[in-house]
């Protein structure tokens, strides 16, 4: 489970620095890919958050030992070969963009690979744990976007005071 604020900052990350169609491609695969993280943490362990990161931070980069951080195995040529099939061309001429389209794919596949042989669709207790931590973060930021016009002027007038003294 991942806070709201977390999930933006994330969902930033996969978008920051793409070309138009990486970036709907990642917007259409989002759900998917964070369904894969959830999933892959419950099984290992890990964070959510950190297995999101890595699966996002491996596919912009075309590095599939990140992406492995979240235990998918993803050959790179192989996903290359795939795209280019379906798109006519050779797997060789493939451009950075179609080479980060075509991880994306064998990285969503093999999630969907995993989500099937883990099955762990139904609630644990530390999952439960994880969403009280997250709801209360969101709790928290909520409550700092409704106070921060008032927290701002208080913090501008003590500045102000401790300048005039200074």
């Amino acid at each position: 489970v991942i806070s709201d604020f977390d999930l933006m900052k994330s969902a930033n990350t996969a978008l920051a620095g793409t070309t138009k169609e990486l970036g709907l491609a990642f917007g259409e695969n989002l759900p998917r890919l964070l369904h894969v993280a959830r999933v892959m943490a419950r099984a290992t362990g890990e964070d959510m958050q950190y297995m999101f990161d890595s699966m996002v931070r491996g596919i912009k980069r075309t590095e599939p030992r990140l992406i492995d951080n979240a235990l998918l195995i993803v050959k790179v040529s192989n996903a290359n070969r795939a795209f280019a099939e379906s798109a006519d061309m050779a797997s060789n001429s493939l451009s950075v963009e179609e080479r980060q389209l075509a991880l994306m794919e064998a990285t969503v596949a093999a999630g969907e690979k995993a989500i099937e042989r883990y099955n762990l669709e139904n609630m644990t207790a530390l999952d439960y744990m994880q969403g009280i931590t997250a709801m209360t973060k969101n709790i928290g930021n909520y409550f700092g976007l409704f106070f921060q016009p008032a927290l701002k002027t208080a913090a501008s007038a003590i500045y102000d005071f401790v300048f005039a003294i200074s």
